[in-house]
């Protein structure tokens, strides 16, 4: 190498690098490769012909990968970091130290000095790779979920559930499919017919937020009598959140001996509208719904028009 630095390198100009390479060619062949090398005592030219190009190999199709190789730590959502960019990992080795080897066109990542993932190379920051298996099955659901099964599971659960999908996917700038996944899973919780009773109540205040659908279910507010204008009086009493309790109460024909006032979720029932031969409504899945003093015909019309409207019937 000094050898080269000192007699083709120091007396060249290299300002022009064509002319440079065919004058380091015609160097090697006139001058270098006829010298006695001072080791092998050979004219280093005549011993590549003779001995050396015999031997040599074809180059690979391939330019070599000059690999970088780096230490990192499995992240707890399963990614790694790797030059600004995410490729993900084997959930099992969440919270190891791992090795990343990233090549010109892949990432390969290694524990034990096993091969625990491939990934193509990412061609910008922030980039994300990721491969499904990698994930815990319980996270798999939410990361296929998009905007198009959160509106059709939404329009399976009733118009007002749509109508809160649809104006929260509306929103921008802000992506709002992680609220809108979280008020779907409450269906899971508390039942698709309590989700679209608070997804009524919410677009009735016009505050349909995550957290406050999430806050109506906790305090029972989907529960209470909703303003409905256009509804008789008959139908306005079997609307009452009386408690399935106080409704089976009644059901059963149990006699009260002492006239009381009802409080339940804010709604004062004074004790001469309560009918110990009264029935409710809980088989139909409204909780707590109390038919009140009324003659049968009146109750029968009331209780279609109250079905009618929460689509129950």
């Amino acid at each position: 190498m000094h050898y080269v630095q000192r007699n083709l390198v120091g007396s060249q100009d290299l300002t022009d690098i064509q002319a440079a390479n065919q004058s380091a060619l015609a160097w090697i062949e006139q001058v270098a490769g006829q010298r006695i090398h001072g080791t092998t005592r050979q004219k280093p030219l005549a011993q590549f012909q003779t001995v050396e190009q015999a031997a040599m190999l074809p180059l690979p199709s391939e330019p070599y990968d000059l690999a970088i190789w780096k230490q990192v730590t499995v992240g707890r959502d399963c990614y790694v970091n790797f030059e600004k960019a995410y490729y993900s990992a084997p959930y099992r080795l969440v919270g190891q130290e791992v090795w990343v080897r990233g090549g010109l066109a892949s990432v390969r990542i290694y524990c034990n000095h096993r091969v625990e993932a491939t990934h193509p190379r990412a061609q910008q920051p922030g980039e994300r790779h990721t491969v499904l298996d990698h994930l815990p099955p319980a996270k798999v659901t939410g990361l296929m979920t998009t905007r198009e099964t959160c509106a059709a599971r939404a329009a399976d659960i009733g118009p007002s559930t749509a109508e809160v999908v649809t104006r929260l996917l509306a929103q921008k700038p802000v992506d709002r499919l992680p609220m809108v996944k979280r008020v779907l899973s409450l269906a899971d919780q508390y039942g698709v017919l309590r989700l679209e009773r608070a997804c009524r109540r919410a677009l009735q205040f016009e505050e349909y937020t995550g957290q406050t659908i999430r806050s109506i279910l906790e305090k029972h507010l989907d529960l209470r009598r909703p303003k409905h204008g256009n509804l008789s009086g008959a139908a306005e009493l079997l609307v009452d959140p009386l408690g399935r309790l106080l409704a089976d109460h009644f059901a059963q024909g149990v006699v009260v001996d002492q006239p009381v006032d009802v409080r339940i979720a804010d709604v004062i029932v004074p004790a001469e509208d309560l009918d110990a031969g009264g029935s409710g409504l809980a088989e139909n899945g409204l909780d707590g719904i109390l038919v009140s003093r009324m003659h049968d015909d009146d109750r029968d019309a009331a209780g279609d028009e109250v079905l009618d409207l929460l689509d129950l019937g």
